[in-house]
């Protein structure tokens, strides 16, 4: 079993690879990463490294398929969302060489990294969405200030299309208290309403998603489905942001997992996704945005002895594998704190 994962730099990837090789179920697995970085092979348990550029480049597509080819792999995961539409966009090259990827194809990637698309699909079928609107300028930002009553409500803008909470911005409302955690992120800005000057930076990364202030606790579902196969992983963010990662509690919620399941057929999604979930005032679990490859923190489910990754592996390549998932026996109905630290 011969598996190549992109943008093997992530912070968790050394222990979710140390999981992977400990797997008894995934017998001779020979793991090949790829990044746009140095790694240093050892620290992350790798059997071989190879240095690429950005998926952007021409070459990418061509130096992937090269590698897998000359590597003799098996399945190809991506774990950038560009990477997962650059490679979902070129399945059939991949197919053709009888080597499989872990990704949806073209048009559901290019629809869930667009939150616009996304939210206008679900909202037609009515699933339940926090308020929004979209702005593609200044006017037609101005004009949807009145829907969210800002400036007396704070208001959030966050690009239709971004990666990782770049060009964010909350617009604090003069009378509305928003939580301590609001605003935190490594990439957010928090403006106040007598400091805005909306210019056409606001634009930087496209059109904006207007979407209302919401509540802790937010969620990361490890969300998969596969030949038939539903199972969905609720992980509370210790940190709501998410970034820096400081652990997760493991929960069992039926209302958030059929909230998922409906996103899940509705918009065909397959393979492991990651689905990011907040709360609204009357604790009902709202969509924030669908990456089209695992999270990066998917590696918790091990702690917790539910290998959800591995499982996705064996259903790609066709291999068997037992999973159990008895929540009570595994005692994380009620509490499991997962540390990094501990890994």
């Amino acid at each position: 079993m011969r598996i190549l994962i992109t943008s093997i730099g992530g912070t968790l990837i050394p222990a979710l690879i140390k999981y992977l090789k400990k797997d008894k179920q995934l017998k001779n697995i020979f793991i090949i990463g790829v990044d746009k970085r140095n790694i240093k092979k050892k620290y992350f348990l790798l059997d071989k490294f190879y240095k690429l550029s950005e998926s952007s480049s021409k070459n990418y597509i061509r130096k992937i398929l090269e590698i897998s080819i000359e590597e003799k792999i098996d399945l190809i995961i991506p774990y950038s969302d560009n990477e997962s539409l650059q490679i979902s966009k070129n399945i059939n090259l991949f197919k053709k060489k009888k080597i499989s990827v872990m990704v949806n194809n073209y048009s559901t990637v290019k629809k869930i990294m667009n939150k616009e698309k996304t939210f206008k699909i679900l909202k037609k079928n009515n699933i339940y969405l926090p308020k929004f609107k979209i702005a593609k300028n200044i006017q037609e930002l101005k004009k949807n200030f009145s829907f969210f009553d800002y400036p007396l409500k704070s208001l959030i803008l966050k690009p239709v299309i971004s990666i990782g909470g770049r060009g964010v911005v909350i617009l604090k409302g003069k009378n509305d208290k928003i939580q301590n955690w609001v605003g935190k992120g490594k990439r957010e800005k928090v403006l106040s309403s007598k400091n805005v000057s909306l210019t056409k930076k606001f634009f930087k990364y496209g059109a904006l998603m207007m979407m209302e202030v919401l509540n802790e606790p937010l969620y990361d579902v490890d969300n998969l489905f596969l030949k038939n196969k539903y199972i969905s992983i609720i992980r509370k963010r210790i940190n709501p942001n998410g970034i820096p990662y400081k652990g997760n509690i493991l929960l069992k919620n039926n209302n958030i997992t059929n909230y998922c399941k409906k996103i899940t057929k509705i918009l065909n999604l397959r393979f492991l996704t990651d689905i990011d979930l907040i709360t609204d005032k009357f604790n009902n679990p709202c969509l924030l945005e669908i990456n089209p490859r695992p999270s990066g923190s998917v590696v918790i489910n091990y702690l917790a002895q539910i290998p959800l990754f591995s499982y996705a592996i064996a259903l790609c390549l066709n291999k068997k594998y037992k999973i159990k998932l008895n929540y009570k026996k595994k005692k994380i109905i009620n509490k499991v704190i997962c540390n990094a630290r501990k890994l």
